[in-house]
């Protein structure tokens, strides 16, 4: 909870930094919603992971430090989305990611003949930033699992240092159903586990 609280109250202060304050060094993220973001308060660093625009998804990372943007130019890329489930590891300057939502809306026709098409498409697949000190490095990718989440949007995620591992729960489906509160998942760098006793 601590690190959320964090990642909330740094993503409001560089918002109004982005807004207030025109001496930013370097570039900045062009203003996308729904981006994914977590903190480390040890290294005072936020970073923001993909987002939408009106008309395209981002898959890009962004890490926010001392009053400056900087873009990451990982090895490999993974597919853009909003909505992703992140947390960072502060033993291993780490960057976890899972799931997130896509939806492309196309009108084609005209008149009576006019037709909306909508394709909704929600990830399961977990991926790591490995290093978040590198602006270089390549996302380590968890598709293969035999036992794995559900797909879902706007879940939580945090990692236990103590525990060293990742815990995640919440979020939704495809069609916007919540996924049942005691309900969790956690992943240990070698796979996931279910539980269903949480509060």
């Amino acid at each position: 909870m601590r690190h959320c609280l964090i990642s909330c109250c740094l993503l409001f202060a560089l918002t109004a930094c982005e807004e207030q304050n025109p001496q930013l060094l370097g570039p900045v993220p062009y203003r996308l919603e729904s981006m994914s973001y977590a903190a480390s308060p040890s290294r005072n660093q936020v970073v923001i992971f993909g987002g939408a625009s009106e008309s395209s998804y981002s898959s890009h990372v962004w890490f926010y430090q001392d009053n400056e943007y900087v873009l990451a130019t990982p090895n490999r890329s993974v597919r853009p989305r909003t909505g992703a489930a992140v947390a960072y590891d502060e033993l291993r300057n780490a960057f976890y990611a899972f799931g997130g939502i896509q939806t492309f809306t196309e009108t084609t026709g005209s008149g009576d003949s006019q037709r909306t098409t909508t394709t909704v498409t929600v990830f399961d697949d977990l991926f790591i930033y490995p290093d978040t000190t590198k602006t270089s490095t390549t996302w380590l990718m968890f598709n293969e699992l035999n036992v794995k989440p559900e797909p879902r949007y706007g879940a939580a995620l945090l990692h236990d240092p103590e525990e060293d591992r990742i815990i995640m729960w919440g979020g939704w489906d495809r069609n916007r159903a919540p996924f049942p509160p005691n309900e969790y998942w956690i992943f240990n760098n070698q796979g996931w586990q279910k539980f269903s006793d949480g509060p």
